[in-house]
């Protein structure tokens, strides 16, 4: 059972299955997420480290497959 969704109404949700695990995602169609070392510094700055997690591990995640 997946724990109850954190996302908001504006949100959009995507259930994806991850090595057979259910992994809910979500975005705000409204703000954009960037990864690029400023889009991190912006995030690091704002307080946002759960921004800053998500881009280092996208970041880490698409590297690993160029």
């Amino acid at each position: 059972m997946l724990p109850q969704s954190r996302a908001t109404p504006e949100s959009r949700t995507r259930l994806y299955f991850v090595e057979g695990q259910p992994v809910e995602l979500w975005e705000n169609p409204n703000v954009a997420f960037g990864w690029s070392g400023e889009d991190l510094s912006a995030y690091a700055a704002g307080g946002r480290w759960d921004l800053v997690f998500n881009g280092l591990v996208l970041s880490a995640v698409l590297e690993g497959q160029l």
